[in-house]
Order: C-alpha cells, then structure tokens, then sequence
C-alpha cells in the first residue's frame, strides 16, 4: 500500500509544515485597534503588561531614543497590537511601547515592572508624568556587566515607580531584542515582585539540583557498571546541561559577570562543542552496531560541527545559528540510533523506532521555533521549552541506555551462571575421575589375589595344550604347522606366566613385557578429537619394541606428555615418536610451537610452576618427573630441537 502511494511522505510533510506555519503565523496578527484606555490598579496588586495595553511603533533603527519617538506617540502615533506579549519577530531592529498605568486605589502605590527573559539586548522602562522629564526605571544592555544590570534571579526588573491615587504614569519601553524576540512583562508590586523573583530562583534551584542528582546517579552508575559508553553519554549529557545553563544567564551570573561580550557570544560555540562531543559519543557507542554508511555521515555531521565551530568568529550568526541547532538536535538521533541492540529488533521495529525518535525531535524543534515566534502560551516560553526539551531527551536517552547495560548485565550473568555449571560439571568429572581410579587400584588388588588362585588352574591347562600341539603337529602342513606352533608356544608363555604367580612376565621379574608401540597408539587415540579440533596434526611413529616398566605408569607419562604438547604449545603438529639401542628404548614427544628454554624446563618440574599462556596448574611436567623417579625412568628436554620442543623418557628394553 505505502509503495502505491509515493506522495504520502512528501504530502504528510507538507502538511505538518502548514500547520505549524499557520499557528505561528495566527499568532502573531496583531490588527486589534481598541481605544487607549490606562491600566487601572489598586496598591499591591499585581498584573500581566499584554501587548494590547500598548501603543507600538516598531521597525525603528537600533539606536532610536525616547526624545525621537515622544512627539510620535503624543500625536496619538503607533498601532496597538493584539495578543498578550509584545513581540519584534525575527529581527535586529527595536521598538518603542506606550502604556497608561492609573492608580485606582485610595492611597499611594508602587509597582516594578519586570520581564521573564534572562537576558535582553537593550530594554529602557521610563516612567512619563505629564510634563516632567522621564524616570528611567530601568536601562540593561548587553554590553553591560553582569553585576551594573537591574537583575535579580537573572530576570530584568524595573525600579519601583511610585503613583498617587488617581494620578496616571505613562510607561514607555524601549526593547532591541538579542536572540528573544518576545517581550514578556509582569506588573507588580514589592511584595509580588520579591514572590515571583522568589518563585523563579526556587525553580531554577530545583531544575538544577535535580539535574545534576540524576546525572550523578548516572555516572555513578555507569562506574560500577564498568560502562565507558554511559560515562561518554553522562559528560555529553553534562555538556548540553552547561548549554542550558548558559542560554538562562547562570554562567553569566557566577563564571564571568563581568565579560558581557564574551557572554553574548559563548553560547553558539558551547552548543558546537556539545554536538562535536555527542557525534563522538555516537561514534564510541555505536563501534559495533553502526553499519559502514551511518559512520560515514556521523562523521560527516563531527565534521560538519567543527567547521561551524571554526566559522563562529568570522561568519555572520544568520549563516551558522540554524545549522548549528540542526547539528546539534542531530546528536540525540544519533545516539539513540547507535545504542548496541537495534540489531536484536526486527526491520520495522527499527524503522519504527528511528522515525519515532525523528518525530520526537521534530516536534521538540517546532515548539522550540513557536516558542521564539509567539505561538505559544505565555508559561511555554523558550526557556521553559528548552528545560523540557533537554529533560526529554536526556531522560530518553538515559532510559535507552540504562535498558542496554541492564541487557548487558542480564546476558553477563547469564555467561557466569553457564560458567559456574561448567565448573561444577567439570568438578563432578574429576571426582568421578577419582573414584575410578580408586575403584581400578581395589580392582588391582583383587586381581592379583584371581592371579594366584589361576596359577593352578594353567598348571593343569598345559596338559591339553600339549596333547594339542601333538595331534596339530601331525595333521597340519609344514605352513600351518609354524602358525600354530607360534600360537602354541604364545599360550605357554601365558600360561607360564600365570604359573610364575600374578601373570607379570617370570618369577624372576615382575612385569610382562609389551610393546610401547601399543602405548603410544592408545594415548593418540584417546587424545586425536581434541588435537583436531585445535589445528592439530597428531601422527604416531615405530613400533615392535618392548619394555618390562609398568604399562600404567608408561600410559600415564605418555598421555600427559602428548596433552601438554596438544593444549600449551601453540604449534599445529605433534608427534609420538618410539625408538631403541640394544639395552634401552625411548619414547618422545615433539611438537612445532612454542620453544621451551632448560631454565624454563627446570622450574617446569616443580609442582604450581607454569608458561605465563598456560591456564592450567602446573602439574603435568611434575607428575611426568615423579612418575619417572618412581619407576627408574629418565626424563630429558633435546637442546637439539630447533624449532617447538622435544621431550623424551628413556625406559629400559626387553628382549622378546
């Protein structure tokens, strides 16, 4: 359906856009001509100044005074706009207001005029009594001070003008704007003047202490959660609280009272700073989830903001204001977007979501434009709107995340918990290990008292076999003959063996002897799954030489042998290697990787004693040695060996 309509993004943008342009602009029709009438107040009481009290003459040049527009207004001159604020529009330029201000109660009164904007280009309040030269009430400019301005609570406010009952004050107002195109004011007295200053530093203390609690929540936080990408957001966070802070006049006020140039132009760059680290943010958080197209235009936008940031002390504010906010709103799209996660959501959820976060910043801008335009109420004005607006996007941002690292965290535990259950499996396996091997030396033991009692038993066995072997003998060919005689004479053997008591070779020598060939094939069996799924080539070599050692401790020493070259060498091949003089045989274990020094191979051999790679605990060469020492086997590290390592174990031979 969306496909068949591909005028409906356009249309719909359209649309919003002549909604908003035709608010902003009913808002500002100020065609009212009512007849002057004074605004009649009793002592103490307290009143809104709306653009209708007034007489206005606007568009006049910037340094336009009273005595220039006095014989103006008493030919009856200006028009009388309607609304509730006076506003300039988008301009420099300035303008001179009138209002009549009558005293309607039995006794005399003062009232103060103040405005809610935190700072002004120039505001003059004169106070006109008939023919008498002008009070001035009040006269700031932005090149003065912070501390030489009529200001308290960073709000402009009037001298107190005195009114006897029934006498008339004509108030005039002269404002340049600078940034704030509106002009609202409130009447009052000085209780009420002092009650709505009071009311404005409570607010601004409140905003303030909240902000910075909850920011330092986050860092807090962030810390104990090990989260850089939260401590990036908390300091672009603390930034863009420092924007706010500066559009109010609190830096004005505390950090450089006394520097007013410097004060009216602070604030472009602050915001360029706070977009330039955002985009950073941006870049930092989303290292792993942003695709190669939206890291190409995050840095494009960095780029963008350090060029604007370059181009402050030269370019006209016209040319860099509106880019720069764009930039700057830009930053929170960015980041929500760059959040690790979007990936686990489907396509139309993060569709849903960017535009979501686009709407959100859309509207954020257009109340923010209505604001500075008039089409909001008086209470909305752009420093409320700009509280609200970085309140709702800090907060969203915090919540996004807060939820990531609480997914993070959530999969974190996940891994330990599987961790755990390894570990314990694992422990599991090796109390089993131990009990079989427990249960293999109780086996032992009874099978050496089973060997003598079959002792007697191959006694009688070798009666038959000899009976057999005639009978084979003479029935067989001379080809047959030899097989069976070779099986014959093995069948003595075993059964001499038995007969000798505990089947372990003679009498004179406790051991059968066997092939270490067979040993080496086990152990290379038993280890070859794990070798390949490491990389590992695991090849066998020589056979038919045979040893009386016990075949346990033999296996033993080999298997921890060929898993220490599998898992902690770090080569891709390793080889079992048998070979042989005449009175001993050697069995050796080489691999490719890692070479091993004879310091190294010395402190090896001492139990706890490992590589700096090694994860396991230093047992396998110490085992080797004491299984060695046990059974009169020597252990030896070939020098020789260029490349990886080569251990060997030379055992004595037997003859066959």
């Amino acid at each position: 359906m969306a496909a068949s309509l591909p005028w409906r993004g356009p249309f719909l943008l359209r649309l919003v856009l002549a909604v908003t342009l035709t608010a902003v602009l009913a808002s500002r029709i100020a065609l009212a001509q009512a007849p002057e009438a004074p605004l009649g107040l009793g002592p103490g009481a307290d009143a809104a100044l709306p653009a209708s009290a007034f007489r206005v003459l606007a568009g006049l040049p910037a340094g336009t005074s009273w005595e220039e527009v006095a014989p103006r207004f008493a030919a009856g001159g200006g028009g009388r706009p309607g609304g509730d604020v006076l506003d300039l529009g988008m301009t420099w330029q300035k303008l001179w207001a009138v209002a009549e201000l009558a005293n309607a109660g039995p006794g005399p009164a003062s009232w103060q005029i103040g405005t809610e904007l935190p700072a002004a280009g120039e505001l003059e309040i004169l106070a006109i009594r008939g023919g008498a030269a002008p009070e001035r009430l009040l006269g700031a400019s932005f090149r003065l001070g912070f501390g030489t301005r009529p200001v308290e609570s960073r709000k402009l406010v009037s001298a107190p003008v005195a009114v006897q009952p029934g006498e008339t004050v004509q108030l005039a107002v002269g404002y340049r704007p600078l940034g704030f195109s509106r002009l609202p004011l409130w009447l009052a007295g000085p209780a009420g003047a002092a009650a709505h200053l009071g009311a404005t530093a409570q607010g601004d203390a409140v905003f303030y202490t909240a902000t910075l609690a909850i920011l330092a929540c986050f860092t807090g936080f962030c810390l104990v959660m090990r989260n850089a990408t939260g401590l990036w957001f908390a300091a672009m966070l603390g930034l863009n609280l420092a924007v706010v802070a500066q559009a109010e006049g609190q830096f004005f006020r505390w950090l450089w009272p006394e520097a007013p140039l410097f004060n009216l132009n602070a604030t472009m760059p602050l915001i360029l700073v706070a977009a330039a680290f955002g985009y950073l943010a941006t870049l930092r958080a989303g290292r792993d989830s942003l695709g190669l197209r939206a890291r190409t235009a995050i840095r494009a936008a960095l780029a963008a903001s350090l060029l604007h940031l370059a181009a402050v002390p030269f370019a006209h504010p016209v040319l860099v204001v509106p880019g720069g906010l764009v930039l700057w709103l830009g930053t929170f799209a960015a980041i929500a977007w760059s959040l690790p996660g979007w990936s686990e959501f489907s396509p139309l959820q993060r569709r849903t979501g960017l535009w979501v976060a686009v709407a959100v910043l859309a509207a954020g801008s257009v109340l923010q434009l209505a604001a500075a335009a008039g089409a909001t109420p008086a209470w909305a004005g752009p420093e409320t709107m700009l509280r609200l607006c970085y309140l709702a996007a800090g907060g969203g941002l915090m919540a996004l995340l807060l939820m990531q690292v609480a997914r993070l965290h959530h999969a974190h535990q996940a891994a330990m918990a599987a961790q755990i259950e390894a570990s314990r499996k694992e422990a599991e396996l090796s109390t089993a290990l131990l009990q079989s091997e427990r249960s293999y030396a109780e086996a032992m033991r009874r099978a050496a008292r089973a060997r003598q009692d079959l002792a007697a038993a191959s006694h009688d066995l070798q009666q038959p076999l000899a009976a057999l072997r005639l009978l084979l003998r003479q029935r067989a060919e001379d080809r047959t003959e030899e097989a069976v005689a070779e099986a014959m004479g093995y069948l003595d053997r075993l059964a001499g063996a038995f007969a000798a008591g505990g089947g372990t070779g003679t009498a004179a020598d406790p051991a059968e002897a066997y092939d270490l060939g067979m040993v080496l094939r086990a152990a290379a069996d038993m280890f070859r799954d794990e070798a390949e799924q490491r990389g590992i080539a695991l090849d066998v070599s020589g056979a038919g030489i045979l040893t009386r050692v016990p075949a346990l401790a033999v296996m033993r020493i080999v298997s921890n042998l060929t898993v220490n070259a599998i898992r902690h060498s770090g080569g891709s091949r390793v080889s079992l290697m048998l070979a042989a003089t005449p009175e001993e045989a050697s069995v050796s274990v080489a691999n490719d990787g890692a070479h091993m020094a004879p310091e190294a191979f010395a402190r090896y051999l001492e139990r706890g004693e490992k590589g700096p790679a090694s994860e396991g605990g230093g047992l396998g060469l110490a085992i080797i040695a004491e299984l060695c020492a046990e059974n009169g086997l020597e252990l030896s590290l070939d020098p020789s060996h260029g490349s990886g390592t080569r251990l060997t174990v030379t055992l004595p031979r037997a003859s066959e």
